[in-house]
């Protein structure tokens, strides 16, 4: 709860006032130990300013430099825009102004009116480096504002013993930038980490920070959760309209439009709100109204928008679930392969987990188990995608060190899908190539590795949660029989879907888990190093590969992931598939690790 709460307040002043207001608007749940976790766990810093009466000195808090743009980083662009909304809206009550949104407020001009930068100047000090980074529409209302005006003395900040004194009782934890129960966060430590071990490669990597999104499927909520709350139902519109092919975001002025219609203003209205001139506010809304009709598919202006909505989310409360999208950020290396292709390898911090199934988890299989602890004592990479069939032709195209690779062997065609037919032999001989070429040790992952890269600390099914959506996911989300077995295309609570019947580019869905790897789930199995062990007695806990044995070990290798044609249960994170090394499927691929326990 204390790190939601550090995001929220990273795109504000962090004045009592203020981090009250968002604590009780935006984060309910939020106690005043929480506040005091943030403001005491080395994250902030305080400063002896002049107190505002002139007698003396007061201290005034701000997060320590460097965090405050980590914490807003990892913000999603609803909540940011949620914060300066909020904080819009309580300085312009201050100030007796008439506006609703940061984008009103921020065009005012208050020279000459000190009072009024006292509040507005730390305010527009804060949002408009924000909005650049938030990049698009939001870059451009940034630029549009160009420089925030000179500061004037500050709003005084009162002592620490004033802002919580019930609290001395009270034990905090030291406070970091993610709590050991967020599993979706890049830990700071794992910043320096990444880049050194990076830059530890040698010649020809390029160490990159790299921003992705992660989604996390939540529980069915309510029906009352979903009516007449705009907020809710903006998020829910977001998700929805970030799923269509193409992809398509709501503008800051089409939710400002949104928000307006819920509360029943007119045009006008809305426009004097935001500053913004009718004419261009209602081709804006042209463009919402139509944009939501597609994506509903049915008719909707600003006379029926509220209802039809509504009603879109009772339905939704109904039969479908939450998803939580989440930006994060993590590092890369890219190694440049040959005529512009490329291959982007994911940082993945050491660590431990619990492998295999546990014996609750629906569609577990024996094989899955017993659980056991595996701890990687060094970082590794691993791609964060597939191998897709461009990479493959450029690395088939390098000097051949085993065994003769076909350039062209899939049966789905396409530069970015991935690359399918290729046995285990050949997975190992483009390992063998590409490390020859670099320099660098590639090779297939561990079965632990791979799984350990998929979970990204999470012990749930998938690394979406405790179900699977065909939203997120390429797999058989219809049911299927064979004989008197029905095969369920859905899974736990989770919803049937589409079968795409073939593979998808790589990424198509725009989520990673929190590792920043894509296509973990379904797509295509992939091949993994070890041998076929019926289950996991004797298994090596260091996170090797574990080889062939004389007495138990069988000819087949492990794959890892399902497949496009696999039911949701057949694409867990724990679930195991074993075929000949010398076979080879249109739904088996692989992808490549670096570094790390071999």
């Amino acid at each position: 709860m204390a790190q939601r709460l550090a995001e929220l307040m990273s795109a504000a002043p962090v004045s009592p006032p203020i981090v009250d207001l968002i604590r009780q608007t935006l984060l309910r749940g939020a106690e005043p130990v929480h506040v005091a976790e943030v403001y005491m766990g080395g994250l902030m810093e305080a400063r002896e300013v002049e107190a505002a009466e002139g007698d003396g000195t007061a201290l005034e808090y701000d997060f320590a430099p460097g965090v405050r743009t980590l914490l807003a980083d990892a913000l999603s662009r609803t909540k940011t825009e949620s914060v300066l909304d909020v904080v819009s809206r309580y300085i312009s009550e201050r100030l007796g102004l008439n506006t609703r949104s940061f984008e009103a407020l921020l065009r005012f001009d208050f020279q000459g009116d000190p009072s009024a930068q006292d509040l507005v100047v730390p305010f527009a000090e804060i949002a408009i480096p924000t909005l650049q980074r938030m990049g698009g529409e939001y870059a451009e209302f940034a630029e549009q504002l160009g420089a925030t005006p000179k500061v004037t003395p500050p709003l005084p900040t009162p002592d620490p013993d004033d802002l919580f004194p019930l609290l001395q009782t009270y034990t905090f934890r030291e406070a970091t930038l993610v709590f050991e129960s967020d599993p979706n966060a890049l830990l700071e430590r794992d910043v320096a980490v990444g880049q050194q071990f990076i830059e530890a490669l040698g010649e020809g990597v390029r160490p990159e920070l790299v921003e992705f999104e992660t989604a996390s499927i939540g529980p069915r909520l309510s029906v009352e959760a979903y009516i007449d709350d705009v907020e809710t139902i903006l998020t829910e519109l977001e998700h929805l309209l970030g799923s269509q092919s193409p992809p398509q975001r709501l503008k800051s002025v089409q939710r400002t439009i949104l928000r307006g219609t819920w509360e029943g203003q007119s045009y006008d209205e809305i426009a004097y709100s935001i500053a913004n001139d009718r004419a261009s506010l209602k081709r804006q809304a042209a463009q919402l109204w139509q944009m939501l009709s597609a994506a509903l598919g049915e008719s909707i202006t600003k006379r029926n928008a509220r209802d039809v909505l509504t009603q879109w989310s009772r339905q939704t409360g109904e039969t479908g679930l939450t998803i939580q999208r989440t930006t994060r950020r993590a590092w890369q290396y890219v190694e440049t392969l040959s005529g512009g292709v490329e291959l982007a390898m994911a940082y993945i911090p050491a660590g431990s987990f619990i492998m295999g199934a546990p014996e609750d988890e629906e569609g577990r299989s024996n094989d899955e188990r017993p659980q056991h602890g595996v701890t990687f004592a060094e970082p590794f990479f691993m791609a964060r995608y597939p191998i897709t069939q461009a990479q493959w032709r450029a690395v088939a195209a390098m000097r051949q060190v085993e065994r003769e690779l076909e350039p062209d062997p899939s049966r789905f065609k396409g530069d970015n899908r991935p690359v399918e037919q290729i046995s285990w032999y050949d997975a190992v001989e483009f390992c063998a190539r590409l490390s020859q070429r670099t320099g660098r040790d590639y090779r297939l992952p561990s079965e632990a590795g791979w799984e350990y890269a998929c979970r990204a600390s999470t012990t749930t099914p998938f690394h979406f949660g405790e179900t699977i959506t065909t939203d997120l996911a390429n797999y058989r989300g219809t049911d299927w029989q064979i004989g008197e077995t029905t095969y369920s295309g859905a899974y736990g609570d989770g919803p049937h879907g589409e079968y795409r019947e073939e593979t998808t580019d790589v990424g198509r869905f725009g989520v990673a888990n929190a590792f920043g790897l894509y296509d973990m789930h379904g797509n295509v199995l992939e091949w993994c190093q070890d041998w076929w062990h019926e289950s996991y007695e004797g298994s090596p806990t260091d996170g090797s590969a574990w080889l062939a044995h004389e007495d138990d070990a069988e000819e087949k290798r492990v794959l890892r992931g399902g497949s496009w044609a696999d039911d949701p249960e057949y694409c867990r994170s724990a679930l195991r598939s074993g075929y000949a090394p010398d076979h080879t499927f249109n739904f088996v691929g692989f992808r490549v690790v670096c570094g790390g326990a071999r």
